[in-house]
């Protein structure tokens, strides 16, 4: 609003056109080029608050409602995008688990306990401060995590189990040379 004002009041434009003339007509005088900005600034405020007055430029509170709408507008596209993109990568992340887990592993990743078992209880929940979306996003993050610290541990330990095998196997072969 406040741009097409600028653009479209022929006042403002007029009053502009002036002091442009001014501004060139004395050249580079320091002094006098201070006191035509400073009246053209005052020439301004008067013709932006005389449209205010007069309905041709809207006031903050209508100015400040829209730029709430448009906020608040992106900020549920930020949380669908945020959501859908989370679902995406996790429906591929558990994809490939499942291809290459065991299946009690499968499910120890997924969230199960092959024992049972409880989850321990804690007191302190640092996501009660959020509000519910963002907790729940929080959480489906945490989540997701998880399953992918328990895959990188079991990849480790899978490695880890067949170092010791070889390792295991090697003795072996070493104590049957030995009671040769």
């Amino acid at each position: 609003a406040l741009r097409s004002f600028v653009n479209e009041d022929s006042k403002l434009k007029d009053t502009i056109s002036t002091f442009t003339q001014k501004f060139v007509s004395q050249g580079q005088s320091i002094n006098f080029s201070l006191s035509t900005l400073l009246d053209l600034a005052w020439v301004v405020v008067v013709l932006t608050w005389e449209a205010v007055l007069d309905q041709r430029l809207p006031l903050l509170d209508s100015v400040e409602r829209g730029f709430k709408e448009r906020y608040e507008a992106l900020s549920e596209q930020l949380y669908t995008l945020r959501q859908e993109w989370l679902k995406e990568v996790a429906a591929l992340r558990d994809e490939r688990r499942y291809r290459t887990l065991s299946a009690p592993l499968a499910l120890t990743v997924q969230g199960g306990d092959a024992d049972g078992s409880e989850d321990e209880l804690y007191f302190f929940q640092p996501e009660l401060g959020l509000d519910e979306r963002t907790r729940q996003y929080v959480k489906d993050v945490v989540e997701e995590n998880r399953k992918l610290w328990m895959t990188k541990g079991a990849e480790a330990a899978g490695g880890e189990v067949s170092h010791i095998a070889k390792q295991l196997r090697e003795a072996e072969e070493h104590a049957r040379d030995l009671k040769q």
